[in-house]
């Protein structure tokens, strides 16, 4: 699994900073790497990676209309790790959370 993460290394085997600009693909890969099995030593630095930039995300962004979504699913995410979460509760959450998201799709729910 190490190869795949590999490239998104730079030459001194940190993770490339540009990535910080995703935040959409930060948050997948933060929730992604509570999926490590012990020893993936390339999971944990990606998630003490993303978690340094999600932070920073949070602390220089206020709430904005535009942003509010993923200001939330951000601070959500930094709140608890997903597999403590219970799956019933955090399904309704992310219900409530999508029915306000600016470009909701209405046909999801019929």
């Amino acid at each position: 699994m190490t190869e795949v993460f590999n490239a998104f290394k730079d030459e001194r085997g940190n993770f490339k900073a540009s990535l910080g600009d995703d935040v959409m693909g930060l948050l997948s890969l933060y929730e992604t790497s509570f999926h490590l099995i012990e020893g993936e030593s390339v999971l944990e630095e990606a998630r003490e990676f993303t978690r340094k930039h999600l932070q920073k995300y949070i602390k220089h962004k206020k709430k904005s209309s535009q942003d509010d979504h993923l200001y939330v699913l951000v601070s959500h995410a930094l709140e608890l790790p997903p597999h403590w979460r219970m799956r019933r509760l955090e399904a309704r959450w992310f219900i409530d959370v999508y029915e306000k998201r600016p470009h909701m799709n209405p046909v999801r729910y019929t």
